[in-house]
């Protein structure tokens, strides 16, 4: 059984909940702090005698930030507040990608109110609220740099392509397999230079 305050969390989650009390604890990215973790191989793998990330760390530093201010507000941060503020940062990081869609939606001269329509299907009517906003998914942070990566390119000229090849890259080193929606994304630009 998972220790209570692991219990109802997915694999994927553990590190990017784990990450921030090593970074802000002991300023490390590995978790040989948390003996738990062992008994979690899908999840975690021992390296060079550290148990490290089984998973991309990218969303566990994105996590980061929330617990800092909850340390600073007074909050105890430990490993059972980490489901509740990661919670947080989920939430935080798939608003800011609802918040993205509205503005390539709007650069490519969809209507306000149809671009919010729009935005509310996307929000509430595909995973983006049932599980990305639920946790410290690598999908959260993935839907909210592919988004603002697109919402770079979508502007007529596209604006800072350096910006957007960034967020489109970080979006597949926080889940690789969005490697075959950004491809073709990268792959237009050249086959236009071209001709």
């Amino acid at each position: 059984d998972a220790p209570a305050h692991l219990n109802g969390q997915g694999g994927d989650t553990l590190p990017a909940q784990l990450l921030p009390l090593s970074i802000l604890a002991e300023g490390d990215l590995d978790f040989d702090e948390f003996a738990e973790a062992r008994s979690y191989p899908n999840a975690f793998v021992e390296v060079g005698g550290r148990t490290l990330s089984g998973y991309p760390v990218l969303p566990g530093l994105l996590n980061v930030p929330v617990y800092a201010v909850a340390r600073v507000a007074g909050l105890t941060v430990c490993p059972g507040s980490a489901p509740l503020l990661s919670l947080w940062t989920g939430a935080l990081l798939t608003a800011g990608s609802v918040s993205a869609v509205f503005v390539v939606l709007r650069r490519r001269g969809v209507p306000s109110a149809w671009a919010a329509a729009l935005c509310t299907v996307y929000a509430f009517g595909t995973t983006a609220y049932s599980v990305a906003s639920r946790g410290i998914w690598q999908h959260g942070p993935a839907l909210l740099f592919l988004a603002g990566g697109l919402s770079f390119l979508v502007s007529d000229p596209p604006r800072r392509p350096f910006t957007a090849g960034l967020l489109l890259g970080l979006s597949v080193i926080t889940r690789p397999p969005v490697l075959l929606l950004v491809l073709p994304l990268f792959l237009t630009p050249l086959r236009a230079g071209l001709h």
